[in-house]
């Protein structure tokens, strides 16, 4: 796994590298090419602003029909030297519509024709053009010593004239204009890879602490992983002691509890005149404990002999599971006096000994903890609905059951409890300070539990002291 996450760290920085610099590499091209594009731009709009501006005051159109000689040269001449060139310009000429140049500041060309000019029949058309090239053609013949050029051409147009008059050109040397352009990209170009440098390394920074986070959460959750292992050995080997202990106590404790449950009996039916009253309570006593913790040996049996026993499902009828229940709690009912109702039990797909176990405990329970002087009411009810309700859904797995749910009730008029406890009762050796006064032994519930979650079902309990209990049981109809 670590050498994994080291090669998607690699692979992550290679690829955002080379993507970072292909933007980088991309947007400075972009930029630098704007860059030039506004600089020539920007010189073209000077050409065209001495054409449309200074130079229409200083001729007319009959200036650009025959090249200038004589005083007319020297006087536009001046124009020129004061008004259009600077340290920039190497050579202005104005063309007539034919090709012949008209004036050049190098006297020497004027009167010189050439009307094939491309860029020169462009601005004959009304259109600025703009060339860079190394004066070597024959029109270029004398500028060839200035080195490159930049060659703005601009149409001349009078006011209230539809087509051009003639053209000025100016030559610009393009050696400052190229330094500057090249600073401006140099500049361009650090910033932005000084820009993508430090995003890219913050990138990567970030992406380092989340992989060694993330190793050493792997770390973590291998060590967790570990424990959970070991302490799922330990539960094994706890659930074999306990199975070991059950079986013990089962050998061991059960049968002189049997001894002492008939010994009792039979000093009680002799009739032994010799016992006084004092000691017949202490027997009576002796029994009711012995029956106590017979009683709690057979409830460790069935909580830990639920998640040994293996699956047992089969249709069971609640209503006759329910029948049977209450024919061996007989003799409790009769003692009690209470009374019992059963309405509308279905037949769900379940493990019938864990079934009648649940019922047993529950009705059980609603016989033990009744009010005293008033004989408990009982009523153990059930119905088939669609869904589990969303407040007994949980966290845990909830078994899903294509047939629907069974909503079991048991529902008494006993003594109550606060509904603060309503998740405690249902912890094994977990018990109320009243369940010590009416025998509770805190195992009952938790094997109700039990059962229910291993059929994938839900249990809860709803009370108020003094106001009875109900138990709610949603189990599957058919297990899933």
């Amino acid at each position: 796994m670590k050498r994994l996450s080291n090669n998607l760290l690699i692979r992550f920085s290679v690829i955002s590298f080379v993507t970072m610099f292909a933007i980088g590499a991309v947007l400075s091209i972009v930029l630098t090419n704007n860059i030039r594009s506004k600089a020539l731009e920007a010189l073209t709009n000077e050409a065209v602003g001495a054409s449309s501006g200074r130079l229409l005051n200083a001729i007319t159109p009959e200036d650009l029909k025959t090249p200038m000689t004589g005083e007319r040269y020297d006087e536009f001449h001046r124009f020129v030297q004061q008004s259009i060139v600077s340290d920039r310009t190497a050579r202005v000429k104005l063309w007539g519509t034919d090709g012949t140049v008209i004036y050049s500041n190098d006297p020497a060309g004027v009167g010189e024709r050439f009307p094939e000019k491309p860029n020169f029949l462009m601005a004959l058309q009304g259109k600025n053009s703009i060339e860079i090239k190394i004066a070597d053609d024959a029109e270029n013949a004398r500028e060839r010593f200035l080195g490159t050029l930049m060659e703005v051409y601009t149409p001349i147009v009078f006011p209230g004239a539809s087509q051009p008059d003639g053209v000025l050109e100016i030559y610009q040397y393009y050696g400052p204009t190229a330094a500057w352009i090249s600073d401006a990209q140099k500049s361009v170009i650090g910033i932005i890879g000084a820009g993508f440098l430090i995003l890219y390394v913050g990138l990567v920074s970030t992406v380092w602490g989340g992989w060694r986070t993330i190793n050493r959460q792997q770390a973590q959750l291998a060590k967790a992983n570990a424990e959970l292992r070991t302490a799922n050995i330990t539960l094994e080997h706890g659930n074999r002691e306990l199975q070991e202990f059950a079986s013990v106590a089962a050998h061991d404790l059960q049968e002189p509890l049997r001894k002492l449950q008939v010994f009792g009996d039979r000093v009680v039916s002799s009739h032994d005149t010799n016992l006084s009253d004092e000691g017949r309570r202490y027997l009576a006593r002796m029994q009711h404990s012995a029956g106590r913790m017979q009683t709690l040996i057979n409830d460790l049996l069935t909580y830990s002999g639920i998640s040994t026993r293996g699956r047992a499902f089969d249709d069971v009828d609640l209503h006759q599971v329910a029948e049977e229940v209450l024919c061996d709690l007989q003799a409790d009912i009769d003692r009690c006096g209470g009374s019992i109702s059963l309405q509308d039990l279905p037949e769900i797909h379940a493990d019938p000994v864990q079934m009648r176990n649940m019922l047993q405990i529950l009705v059980g329970n609603a016989l033990k903890f009744h009010k005293d002087g008033c004989p408990p009411d009982i009523t153990i009810s059930g119905q088939l609905r669609a869904d589990m309700p969303a407040d007994l859904c949980g966290d845990g797995d909830v078994s899903n059951a294509s047939e629907g749910y069974c909503w079991l009730s048991v529902q008494d008029n006993g003594i109550g409890f606060d509904e603060k406890y309503g998740e405690q009762i249902f912890t094994i050796f977990e018990r109320l300070h009243s369940a010590e006064r009416y025998g509770g032994n805190g195992v009952g519930l938790a094997i109700c539990r039990k059962i229910v979650e291993r059929h994938g079902g839900r249990i809860h309990a709803r009370s108020s002291p003094g106001e009875g209990a109900t138990f709610e049981v949603v189990l599957p109809v058919r297990p899933g």
